[in-house]
């Protein structure tokens, strides 16, 4: 069975809204390199615990970004509430690049997205309401206690 299938399974789903509904919204965080604040945003997301006192270029290598990606420091989004069934699917953990499972010896894909620590991931399919945390500094470690707003 291919990856693509297995995250598209119904036990997939389930587990991971089970997942959402046991750490709750404050524990969904989305990351993007620094920039204008959003309102709404969409790709990829995952948990607040899986960088915790990472620094921006800790949580670009955990989640498997660019190695460009979060240079500058990063912005710090919280999902404002848990996404319903159709809203994101899930793409299994951040050792696979959007999901999926790179040739041997491979290290990035083709858009440059590196093979990342194994923390989980989700997609939002469709533009999704955030709540700005704040911006994480470039030698910073992310602590949701002290970052700037």
């Amino acid at each position: 069975m291919d990856e693509r299938t297995i995250q598209g399974s119904r036990i997939a789903i389930d587990a991971a809204l089970k997942r959402f509904a046991e750490w709750g919204a404050k524990n969904l965080i989305k990351v993007t390199n620094i920039g204008p604040v959003q309102e709404e945003l969409r790709g990829y997301f995952g948990f607040m615990q899986s960088v915790a006192g990472q620094t921006p270029s800790e949580i670009s290598r955990t989640f498997g970004l660019r190695e460009t990606d979060l240079a500058q420091g990063a912005m710090i989004y919280r999902l404002a509430r848990i996404p319903l069934e159709n809203e994101f699917v899930v793409r299994g953990y951040t050792t696979l690049p959007d999901g999926l499972r790179l040739p041997e010896g491979q290290i990035k894909d083709a858009a440059g997205y590196r093979v990342g620590t194994g923390a989980l991931q989700y997609a939002l399919t469709k533009p999704f309401p955030v709540t700005y945390l704040g911006l994480l500094r470039p030698h910073q470690g992310f602590d949701i206690r002290t970052i700037a707003p």
